[in-house]
């Protein structure tokens, strides 16, 4: 039995040896794993910063790491091999930590710049904003900034005379991209307004080492009459074949350049006057006119201008709605001719405003009083002004002589909408208001509900006056059903006499 005992103890002394013995050879092993692993991402970061360092105003597409990666920074194509030979390098299954996926912030555009082409020392065509190009050549991806001008030489051809074609070429001193041209021509129509436009884009990229050509041969933009300048502050793009081309704060003229500058008026992107609503489609909005904590006027309805103009073919008139982008300002203290009155003012389409002024009804001739007053009886409308622009995205046909004008419109001494105090005016029904019989300038109203001299915070219109249009509709309503109830009396009287009759008809041949 002592025997069986001192080999049991041997026994496990041996074993107790080779655990240990193992235990030791992994932790070399393990050591060495790790000395590898370390040495290629050194390896593979070295290769990122050259990379990074040698290419100016390009961004590479990256290719996200596997779950395994050992450096969370992206790594662009040229620097996956060493990433990928410093992963497999590993034996042992590894757990790499989780981490939330983050959106990366979009790289701000490049800031405005402006390019001349000079012709007999004289500027003949102005082209601003701020440019990016993202260029897509075999997979590869990169995105290139347009330089500043003082980064640039810019060369070009100018129209004279009757001639219908120009151009501009943006050539960078360095950097990937080699050369931008712009080409620019007059289409000349027989119904509406010539239109200068952009009709081809030529580029070449550095991509990989290699200079790669890029064109967009066809219609890119169409801009504005050539003797006005085209603008579009808010920006868009225009795609071609390998590249998508991005542009804010554009403006440019491309013929009749004078006194080296633009003219004096241009015309707006449909992207900067917004949505345009169809004639018979004109939403009803909700305008209110606070100030600190009083809300004085709130004003709701759809409205619509019919507007006189001169089109290519003489003169024309043209519908133009309030669309739902807007925005509102006024006054709760104002005096118009003085009278005390408050205003609101509605802005839309970049540069239009509308601004209805009521007054009170109680003319006061003290101005302290009128503009503490609050115990007029009633109030009416008593002016509306229109400040607009000639844009052919809202005049399609307008002529040239006109486009790109501001023009201002004042309906005066009006008496417009009488309600009394404390209460709204409302009128469902559509009505047309001759505001100009001379010119035919029109504003067609429907589903209105307005309230001015408002105490308190609060966008709720208080009880309301009908117009007469609406209190005709509404007394159709009962007259009808009377009317349809007398009907049914004399009806069912009629077929009673009738059966009464040959009730007794029937009795007297008994």
């Amino acid at each position: 039995m002592k025997t069986n005992f001192i080999g049991a103890v041997v026994l496990c002394v041996f074993v107790c040896s080779a655990d240990q013995m193992t235990t030791t050879a992994q932790n070399v092993s393990t050591e060495q794993v790790t000395t590898a692993t370390s040495s290629g991402t050194t390896e593979a970061t070295t290769a990122t910063t050259e990379a990074t360092t040698a290419t100016t105003n390009v961004t590479a597409q990256t290719t996200p790491t596997t779950p395994n990666a050992t450096s969370e920074a992206p790594t662009t194509n040229s620097t996956m091999e060493p990433t990928t030979k410093a992963n497999t390098t590993s034996e042992g299954p590894t757990t790499a930590p989780t981490t939330a996926p983050t959106t990366a912030a979009p790289t701000p555009m490049p800031p405005k710049s402006t390019y001349k082409v000079m012709a007999g020392g004289k500027t003949c065509l102005i082209m601003e904003g701020s440019f990016r190009m993202m260029v897509t050549i075999n997979k590869t991806t990169i995105i290139v900034d347009v330089p500043s001008k003082e980064e640039v030489n810019v060369t070009g051809m100018c129209a004279s005379g009757n001639e219908t074609e120009s151009s501009i070429t943006i050539t960078p001193k360095s950097g990937p991209l080699k050369s931008l041209t712009f080409d620019f021509k007059i289409n000349k129509n027989k119904d509406m307004a010539d239109k200068s436009e952009l009709v081809s884009m030529n580029a070449e990229v550095m991509v990989d080492g290699k200079v790669e050509p890029i064109s967009a041969n066809k219609t890119l933009l169409v801009l504005s009459n050539p003797k006005l300048f085209y603008k579009c502050d808010v920006g868009s793009n225009f795609t071609a074949d390998k590249v998508i081309f991005k542009y804010e704060q554009l403006k440019v003229q491309a013929f009749n350049v004078e006194n080296e500058k633009f003219a004096e008026n241009g015309e707006d992107c449909s992207e900067d006057v917004g949505p345009i609503p169809a004639p018979g489609n004109i939403p009803v909005n909700m305008y209110a006119v606070t100030e600190g904590n009083k809300t004085c006027i709130v004003f709701k309805g759809s409205m619509k201008f019919v507007i006189p103009y001169v089109a290519k073919s003489g003169n024309a008139t043209e519908p133009v709605g309030l669309p739902e982008k807007f925005t509102v300002s006024g006054s709760c203290n104002f005096l118009l001719n003085g009278e005390v009155s408050q205003k609101m003012e509605v802005k839309f389409y970049e540069d239009w405003i509308l601004t209805i002024y009521f007054t009170d009804s109680d003319n006061k001739t003290d101005v302290q009083n009128q503009l503490t007053a609050d115990s007029s009886d009633k109030y009416y409308i008593s002016q509306i002004e229109l400040e607009y622009e000639y844009n052919s995205n809202l005049f399609v046909k307008a002529d040239e002589s006109i486009l790109g004008k501001k023009a201002k419109f004042t309906a005066a001494n009006l008496t417009l909408w009488e309600t009394g105090k404390d209460k709204s005016y409302m009128c469902n029904k559509e009505s047309t208001i001759n505001l100009s019989s001379k010119d035919g300038f029109e504003l067609t109203v429907s589903k209105v509900q307005y309230q001015a001299f408002k105490k308190g915070n609060s966008n709720d219109f208080g009880d309301a006056s009908e117009c007469a249009a609406d209190e005709e509709t509404n007394s159709i309503v009962p007259i009808a059903v009377g009317a349809a109830l007398a009907g049914l009396v004399i009806i069912v009287l009629i077929a009673y006499l009738i059966g009464r009759k040959r009730s007794r008809a029937g009795y007297e041949q008994v």
